[in-house]
């Protein structure tokens, strides 16, 4: 298994648990749209951690360490940003009706 998949099995694993307990945690006490809006968020979130984690661990043997981190924290942000545009995309092409 390369050592990007293992980087990418382990953040799956462990954020698995915490996830669990806090969506438990919200539909105890605010019902199951509010734990499933919250859940579904916090995997978007996720993906620039998956994103750094991943190109770390893959160029990490190929190229200088500084460089290697640099590059991954680079992608990381680049897909946060994508990730907040295109919420702001999502967001602005609701239509709200006020009566």
């Amino acid at each position: 298994m390369p050592a990007w998949a293992r980087t990418v099995d382990a953040i799956g694993l462990g954020e698995d648990i915490g996830m669990l307990m806090i969506a438990l945690t919200l539909h105890q006490r605010y019902g199951v749209e509010v734990a499933h809006v919250r859940l579904a968020n916090t995997q978007l979130g996720m993906l620039s951690l998956v994103a750094f984690s991943a190109v770390l661990s893959s160029s990490i043997e190929l190229s200088p360490s500084c460089f290697a981190f640099w590059l991954s924290l680079f992608l990381a942000l680049l897909v946060s940003a994508l990730l907040w545009l295109l919420g702001r995309l999502k967001s602005s092409r609701k239509v709200v009706f006020k009566f």
